[in-house]
């Protein structure tokens, strides 16, 4: 288990190294100046533009910005924004909302989507299973973007059930936009739950409980649902980089000042230290939870141990 878990912590630090690396360079390629955006339509004196950009070290080849950016990273410290204000400062402000969002919604992943398909393999109905495929299809075929607004204006705008935006509602404006991003995970999960207790439940242990008098039920619940748990967390992890993108589009819908919102405002502005802190920390968030979901399985399942 020790030598696994500091494999997984190598390929998470490789992965996050590869990121910041691609993300840097992107945003060194990006065309236009930064420095004379800071003044929109004016025109800017050269010997400040030429200042600012010895400032933010601008005139540096990439691979010394990018090993300064590294020693950054090391210390906590994502560099600051162009005009003043720290890149870590923003992004402390946005990554609580965009945390109660995917926690939220691997939450419901998991609360929905398994005991929604230990309960269709239970039911063992071909209705059942024809819906829940046809259901899959469906969810699959609908961005999340779409999912998102039509709920917002279902839900939250006509029939008023829900708070339709996350500012200012507390935890209640985050059902709906957990419940949009959560959506496509419940279903796959429901689906892998279902064919994995089926297929548990068509065993020779499992016929034998039931010719020994434990009722189908119990079987189901407490024998067939539990090898099946390490794949449904694999999932989740599978699942993670997916999670973590489409956040910052529900996030978009439902006004809930993320990162996703932090964002797009920065492409907006050209800030360069800001996409490419935002990117970091959503690639890191994707990792976590990753790394988090296997040590689950692992512990969930004595064999991958």
């Amino acid at each position: 288990m020790t030598r696994w878990l500091a494999s997984r912590v190598g390929q998470a630090i490789v992965t996050l190294l590869i990121v910041t690396f691609v993300v840097r360079l992107a945003a060194f390629a990006l065309p236009g100046d930064p420095i004379r955006a800071l003044f929109g339509q004016g025109r800017p004196d050269p010997a400040d533009v030429r200042f600012l950009r010895g400032f933010y070290g601008l005139d540096d080849p990439f691979i010394v910005q990018y090993l300064r950016y590294l020693a950054g990273l090391l210390r906590g410290d994502l560099g600051p924004t162009y005009g003043g204000g720290r890149v870590s400062d923003a992004i402390r402000a946005a990554l609580p909302s965009t945390f109660r969002l995917v926690g939220l919604a691997v939450g419901l992943q998991l609360a929905v989507g398994i005991p929604l398909g230990a309960a269709a393999a239970a039911r063992r109905s071909r209705t059942v299973n024809a819906s829940l495929s046809l259901a899959t299809v469906a969810v699959l075929s609908v961005p999340v973007f779409v999912v998102a607004r039509v709920l917002q204006r279902t839900v939250a705008y006509q029939w008023g059930w829900l708070p339709g935006s996350g500012t200012g509602s507390g935890w209640s404006g985050y059902i709906l936009p957990a419940l949009a991003l959560a959506l496509i995970p419940i279903v796959l999960q429901a689906r892998l739950v279902r064919d994995g207790v089926g297929a548990t439940y068509d065993s020779l242990y499992s016929k034998r409980a039931l010719v020994s008098g434990l009722p189908a039920r119990r079987i189901i619940w407490l024998h067939a649902l539990r090898p099946v748990l390490p794949a449904a967390m694999t999932l989740v992890g599978a699942q993670a980089g997916v999670l973590v993108s489409a956040a910052v589009l529900v996030e978009q819908v439902f006004r809930l000042g993320g990162l996703g919102s932090l964002l797009l405002a920065a492409v907006g502005a050209r800030q360069a230290p800001l996409i490419a802190g935002g990117v970091v920390v959503l690639a890191s968030l994707t990792v976590l939870l990753s790394l988090t979901v296997d040590i689950l399985a692992r512990l969930l399942d004595p064999r991958l141990r």
